[in-house]
């Protein structure tokens, strides 16, 4: 990628999305040298801090904003000393359960196991567990009709999740009980919402998140 050469207005840019606690570089019109062909994608780096997953690291989602046009593009991701990787396309070739990069495509990289789907019966494995308590941002945040919310807990337990409006009055309750361990997600139905700031929080295991979410109509 050549963002220096010079015929079409192309650049790099990078912002630290500090509501959303996400750092986002977008290559706008980059030049795919030698063949002249131009890229426009960006790529979202989340703060595990706010963004938890089983082991700590933080997610990444890549955007593209157009379909390939270079069959020797690589897309995947790589540790430093380039020993371990994900490949997900390779010099014209995908990777045999991935599926083509068309208009408006993005891809996430993250540590969360995927869903079994598979039709046995089989216990929840202990390896599979979350190490640590975590609450997510909503999204999308702001939010309009509907917002999802991710938490995790290590082990079964009495928690709550409730929603508070900017004054600090309780605006929902949307878990109050005892719930078992895992990576939840939970979709939050907020049509009946006034436009505004509030916060949710969550207790758990003698822990407290708060995070804040944008109502917009």
């Amino acid at each position: 990628l050549d963002p220096g050469n010079i015929g079409q207005p192309s650049d790099i840019y990078y912002y630290y999305d500090t509501v959303n606690h996400r750092f986002i570089v977008e290559y706008f019109r980059v030049e795919h040298w030698p063949n002249g062909n131009h890229e426009t994608f960006e790529i979202i780096l989340y703060d595990p801090g706010y963004h938890p997953t089983p082991t700590g690291d933080g997610e990444i989602i890549v955007q593209y904003l157009l379909a390939m046009h270079q069959s020797d593009n690589t897309l995947g991701i790589e540790n430093y000393s380039e020993t371990i990787g994900i490949q997900y396309y390779y010099d014209g070739t995908y990777h045999e359960l991935a599926v083509p990069v068309t208009n408006s495509f993005a891809l996430k990289y993250t540590t969360y196991p995927p869903e079994y789907v598979g039709i046995e019966d089989k216990p929840v494995s202990v390896l599979n567990l979350p190490k640590v308590y975590g609450l997510s941002n909503s999204y999308p945040n702001p939010c309009c009709d509907m917002a999802a919310i991710n938490y995790q807990i290590p082990r079964k337990g009495e928690m709550s999740l409730r929603v508070y409006d900017i004054s600090g009055r309780l605006a929902d309750v949307l878990i109050d009980g005892v719930l078992e361990p895992g990576y939840h997600s939970l979709r939050l139905d907020t049509e009946g919402y006034a436009s505004g700031v509030y916060f949710y929080r969550l207790i758990a295991g003698g822990k407290t998140f708060t995070r804040k979410m944008i109502v917009v109509k």
